[in-house]
């Protein structure tokens, strides 16, 4: 272990984190008769002045002593807390975009409840450079924002576990593995959509999985096991883009346009005998200039698709 790790760990803890393990040390002491050697007057340090407080107080047989108690534990729960933030089972946070970056990168954007942050991760040759926009990405430490940057490379083939901040077993990675196909649609990087609309709405499908993810002020992003829906996978995307295509209608007084759709989509709507009257019957309700016809209609849909 170098003073960089021991660092590095202790600037992924939370304050109320590194006090508790102030408290631990003291209340160890203690017990092993020791007093003398409790740390005293950190009550009121910041985060920052507790890094360096304890770094600056501990022994190096200390420091090489504490890391390996708590850094297998605190690597475990970091990869656990990233895997539910990419599944989308977190309560707090969701992925709403991922993107890449040249030559080698991902970034992703973060929303809570009232709050946004931005990870991203670059790899150049052997190195890996990442941060975050979150209070211990700022800090200088490892979240579990820039963790899932790590794992989808990981995913990818494009690192190795031996490249990861903290020491990973592979046996911590077996829900990603199980779950590889829905984490795959979930943080496809948003230009490798597979239908694309003229207000950015974007759906990617990789499988049974289709995540669906639009902008605008309750920007968000979700993800459905079609295998799960009472509909085969092209009945449940042709209803789906309908509705999609159908809802901004009253709103704005047209429809949605396609300006990508490599599922083929629109021929599966027109397959359709019933969503082709729906839309029809919907767009002679709202403006007479609209498509009345199957023929004019698929024309309009692919008006506006970009090759």
């Amino acid at each position: 272990m170098s003073e960089e790790q021991f660092q590095r760990l202790l600037k992924s803890m939370s304050g109320a984190r590194l006090k508790q393990l102030i408290k631990d040390y003291n209340d160890e002491c203690i017990r092993e008769g020791r007093k003398e050697d409790k740390m005293k007057g950190y009550s009121k340090l910041k985060k920052d002045e507790l890094v360096d407080f304890i770094s600056s107080f501990l022994s190096e047989d200390e420091k090489e002593k504490l890391y390996e108690k708590l850094a297998p534990e605190f690597a475990k729960d970091l990869i656990q807390a990233a895997i539910s933030l990419m599944l989308g089972e977190d309560k707090r946070e969701k992925v709403i975009k991922t993107k890449k970056i040249e030559p080698k990168g991902y970034q992703i954007e973060i929303k809570g409840f009232q709050w946004d942050n931005e990870a991203s991760i670059q790899v150049e040759d052997e190195a890996i450079e990442s941060e975050c926009t979150c209070r211990i990405g700022e800090n200088e430490g490892i979240c579990r924002h820039q963790i899932v940057l790590f794992l989808i490379l990981h995913e990818k083939g494009e690192i190795k576990l031996d490249q990861f901040p903290f020491k990973v077993k592979e046996s911590w990675l077996d829900k990603l593995k199980k779950d590889s196909q829905k984490i795959l649609s979930q943080l496809r990087p948003e230009e490798d959509a597979d239908i694309i609309f003229d207000d950015n709405y974007k759906i990617f499908i990789n499988g049974d999985f289709v995540t669906l993810q639009w902008e605008g002020e309750y920007a968000g992003k979700t993800t459905k096991d079609i295998a799960q829906e009472k509909d085969d996978l092209e009945t449940w995307i042709a209803k789906k883009v309908t509705d999609l295509i159908l809802k901004p209608l009253k709103r704005r007084g047209r429809p949605r346009f396609f300006i990508r759709d490599g599922f083929d989509s629109i021929s599966k709507i027109m397959d359709r005998e019933k969503l082709v009257t729906k839309i029809l019957k919907k767009f002679q309700a709202v403006d007479a200039d609209l498509p009345g016809d199957p023929g004019t209609l698929e024309q309009y849909l692919r008006s506006q698709l970009k090759k």
